[in-house]
């Protein structure tokens, strides 16, 4: 039970990434599409505006840097090397994350 609780207290931010995922689509399907555009290229020479597929971009981007952030600050619960490895996978699955995330939610 200790060892949950402590595993638990280390990774409770990762979490954040795939529980909002469900949430955000829907928030993106039913409000922000309608409020900001599909991110439909433009036609004939027009100026790109800013769209729902950015949005979603900037909005996975903060919410993996909010992770990572505060990752750093659990990181000084790890000893030794292992603060280095939970720091470099945090990282990679906030890298991994703002890779793909997008790319499932983008309208084309």
């Amino acid at each position: 039970m200790k060892r949950i609780k402590r595993f638990f207290g280390l990774f409770w931010q990762v979490l954040l990434l795939p529980g909002l995922f469900i949430p955000y689509y829907i928030l993106l399907d039913s409000v922000i599409v309608d409020w900001l555009g599909s991110g439909s290229p433009p036609l004939f020479g027009e100026p790109p505006v800013f769209s729902a597929n950015h949005f979603t971009v900037l909005f996975w981007s903060v919410t993996a840097l909010a992770v990572a952030v505060i990752s750093a600050f659990q990181a000084r619960k790890v000893n030794g090397w292992g603060r280095v490895a939970y720091l470099i996978g945090i990282l990679l699955l906030c890298v991994l994350c703002v890779l793909v995330f997008p790319g499932l939610m983008m309208f084309k």
